[in-house]
């Protein structure tokens, strides 16, 4: 086989890296660096294994690939619970399927000796990226999708042009195009199989299946998009390190702010069952670092529920349900202070926030008791003499523009809590709540450019803004994480809901008898038009769903280049002999058929076409039509390229048939 097709290092190539980039997704979508890099590079291994062992050992076993692919699929279906096992909880839940999926890609690259085991490695990547896509938790699963698509689109291409070549050598019609002194390849493109030969017509069938996939994705996600919303998916949380740890440490380590547009649907989340709106927490975090938080406290569990009850001497136990909907996380949302679950294996932080052991534990109802403050907030901050609380007062990391400013909004104010109403209200009317606000440069204090260059933002500027100038004046505050309803009032039955564009962030600050007490600077704030507080930003209506105009306008893209391929391939026969003498062909019996009611049949040659018709077409023309083809024939399939006298010759021929044809009655098909 002539070496430019040949199953070689190019092909494996390909295969590696479609195969890479749907690992690589998984491992993101489980957030496991130790996923990535094991099975990667297990596949990786396997890869070069069958490249070693198709181009020099050749092993007899090769004969027998389908049902070694069977029996590693197979080994991987059944085994998958203990070749999980050294990864932990990283495959718990529904991910198993991911797992069990990526090793039978694994040890398919064992056994890929050919080319359609290799290339029936896409099967389980593309079941791969589907899961992906399904969990939702690695957003640019998509873009690798594409690079996948590409891979595997080449591959198949050579693939193609490969096997068209082993059946056109089978079929020995090349053997006297090659002893007229061209190769076997040039001799396959010139032959009956010039059509499907090259890699062209893989291509095309790889674009149309990539157009599909892309416009088609946006619809289908359209359409489930309600059904979906109430399908409950617990997903692991690689943070959870401990959970049996006795002091107080924030689930996620640190969190970035203003990073650039948010992208937010309106799936729902979680369901409460509670007479009153309020804020629900799921994280917290103490320490600035000029671009986000991170979470700094150790304080011994019994040390921080003091603070809390000095902080709320007067305490009442409020009791709600939470429900799970769709969930990636071993937390529940909860509002209040030192939340339980009573008879539950659940671990109520020291800081308010409540978790369990795994995702897959969390109760799809929970109830929740919580405590909170029986006063109104009122009075100064609580004094914080114990250093292990000291990040709450921690100004050190405050920009001076900031603390200035704080200072400022501040004074005359006669108690703390009038202060950090202060401090809410300015940040309210100096920000736009803008969900498209651009990214904080590189470099930056993300407070101090919003507050004095940007000043726009969503919820996590406003909230670091009240953070950082309440301690600037001495108050303790934290920036929290959580979830708000999509409505201020219950429903009927006493519930909110609680969406993904709930999400949100604020400051609460330390106050005597009351506790910690929620200053939401979004509240009032101005809102950038269609992109404030609660917006859906990746779903809404079908016709505002930038997905939809996105396929459309791809559409139309592909609607226009294959119109500009039709008049480009017209251009190339009329420059092309070659090009031209198929033209003819394809005019002539596509014109004799409509003449004589009969169309020709997909596996008639134009010769045996015109012999089936002969009876049909008028006697003084049938001898001529049946020349011109024979001719036309002998040009196309034979040794001897036609030139453009010849194409032209026999253009003029069937001009003068066709002429005088149409002056003829057509003639009636025989009645049987």
């Amino acid at each position: 086989m002539d070496k430019r097709i040949a199953l070689g290092w190019q092909d494996y190539l390909l295969s590696l890296i479609g195969g890479s980039l749907a690992l690589y997704s998984v491992g993101m979508a489980v957030k496991s660096n130790e996923v990535i890099l094991y099975f990667i590079g297990a596949f990786a291994v396997g890869t070069l294994f069958s490249f070693v062992m198709s181009r020099f050992a050749k092993p007899s076993w090769v004969k027998v690939e389908g049902v070694l692919l069977l029996t590693v699929a197979l080994i991987a279906a059944f085994g998958t619970k203990n070749l999980v096992k050294p990864f932990g909880e990283t495959f718990d839940s529904v991910f198993l399927v991911a797992g069990t999926m990526s090793f039978i890609l694994i040890f398919f690259s064992f056994v890929s000796f050919r080319d359609t085991s290799l290339l029936f490695q896409a099967v389980p990547s593309i079941a791969l990226f589907g899961l992906v896509g399904c969990y939702d938790t690695f957003r640019e699963a998509a873009i690798l999708f594409g690079f996948f698509l590409i891979s595997i689109a080449v591959l198949f291409a050579r693939i193609h042009t490969r096997t068209n070549y082993e059946f056109a050598m089978n079929s020995g019609v090349l053997d006297g195009q090659a002893s007229a002194g061209q190769n076997n390849y040039e001799s396959l493109k010139a032959g009956p199989w010039r059509a499907m030969a090259g890699p062209q017509w893989a291509f095309y069938s790889a674009a149309v299946i990539m157009l599909l996939s892309f416009i088609g994705a946006p619809v289908v996600q359209f359409s489930v998009q309600s059904v979906a919303g109430n399908v409950r998916l617990n997903l692991p949380n690689r943070a959870n390190a401990n959970p049996n740890r006795n002091y107080f440490r924030t689930e996620q380590s640190a969190v970035q702010v203003g990073r650039g547009p948010v992208r937010l649907g309106d799936s729902p989340l979680y369901q409460v069952t509670i007479d009153r709106f309020l804020y629900y927490r799921l994280q917290t975090y103490d320490r600035w670092t000029g671009s986000g938080w991170a979470g700094s406290i150790r304080a011994n569990e019994n040390d921080y529920i003091g603070l809390v009850e000095r902080a709320m001497p007067d305490r009442r136990v409020e009791r709600y349900q939470i429900t799970v909907i769709t969930s990636g996380s071993n937390q529940v949302p909860v509002a209040g202070e030192k939340a339980d679950v009573p008879g539950m294996a659940a671990r109520t932080a020291s800081d308010g926030t409540l978790s369990f052991a795994t995702a897959g534990n969390v109760p799809p109802v929970t109830s929740i008791e919580a405590e909170f403050s029986n006063r109104e907030p009122s009075g100064p901050a609580v004094p914080l003499q114990e250093t292990k609380f000291a990040a709450y007062t921690d100004a050190s990391r405050v920009p001076e523009d900031v603390a200035n400013w704080a200072r400022e909004v501040t004074q005359g104010a006669k108690t703390d809590l009038e202060k950090a109403n202060r401090i809410r209200e300015a940040v309210r009317d100096r920000i736009v709540y803008d969900t498209e606000a651009g990214a904080v440069p590189a470099g930056s204090d993300a407070v101090s450019h919003t507050l004095f260059e940007a000043k726009r933002g969503y919820c996590d500027v406003f909230a670091s803004s009240v953070v950082l100038m309440c301690r600037a004046v001495g108050i303790p505050a934290r920036y929290v994480t959580g979830f708000i309803p999509d409505a201020t009032e219950p429903d009927s039955d006493g519930r909110f809901l609680i969406r993904e564009n709930g999400s949100h962030a604020w400051a609460e600050v330390l106050l005597q008898d009351s506790g910690w007490v929620v200053m939401d600077a979004t509240e009032g704030a101005q809102e950038a038009e269609g992109r404030g507080r609660r917006t859906n930003t990746s779903g809404g209506e079908w016709w505002l769903n930038p997905s939809f105009w996105i396929g459309v306008g791809s559409l139309a893209v592909c609607i226009a280049l294959w119109q500009g391929l039709r008049a480009f391939q017209r251009w190339r026969k009329s420059m092309n002999p070659q090009r031209g003498m198929e033209g003819l062909v394809f005019d002539v019996t596509d014109w004799v058929g409509k003449r004589v009611d009969r169309g020709r049949l997909a596996y008639e040659s134009p010769a045996e076409f015109v012999a089936a018709v002969r009876d049909r077409i008028p006697e003084p023309h049938a001898n001529e039509v049946a020349a011109i083809i024979t001719e036309a024939e002998r040009y196309l399939f034979g040794p001897i390229e036609p030139q453009d006298p010849d194409v032209a010759s026999l253009k003029e021929r069937w001009k003068r048939v066709k002429d005088l044809w149409q002056k003829e009655p057509k003639k009636k098909p025989v009645e049987v």
